[in-house]
């Protein structure tokens, strides 16, 4: 009786490995960048491909990241919780993530600026010349 409670419960869990679908991968042709990581020379990508840069931002020092260029692209930025609380600390910064997805065709310069918004626009802190095919 052990022996076959044992091979149901082996079996089972053999079928539950096999059947968990694998974490889905990020398509070929995202590329990855923090502000301080140049980005290549002139990056080509197809429609529909991405580009992520990586920000810290704390905009209660009244200082934020605006985005220039990036016509051919959707553009969007997500919060990485890196906090081991859910809780949020008045004042603290946090990593930023800027998407940025090809949807048309042509050569587009993505800038990312980071500076106080009461002052005209400050030179690009991280940029990348693009071809999107």
């Amino acid at each position: 009786m052990k022996k076959i409670a044992l091979t149901l419960l082996g079996s089972a869990l053999l079928t539950a490995c096999v059947t968990t679908p694998k974490p889905t991968e990020l398509p070929k042709g995202t590329y990855h960048y923090t502000v301080d990581t140049p980005c290549a020379d002139h990056l080509t990508l197809k429609v529909g491909e991405s580009i992520s840069v990586q920000v810290y931002d704390n905009p209660s020092t009244g200082y934020s990241w605006e985005v220039t260029g990036a016509q051919k692209f959707d553009a969007k930025s997500a919060y990485i919780d890196k906090l081991p609380t859910k809780v949020p600390i008045i004042g603290a910064g946090q990593d930023t993530v800027f998407i940025f997805t090809a949807k048309s065709q042509g050569t587009d310069q993505i800038s990312l600026h980071h500076g106080p918004g009461w002052q005209p626009l400050s030179p690009a802190q991280w940029s990348c010349k693009v071809t999107v095919q």
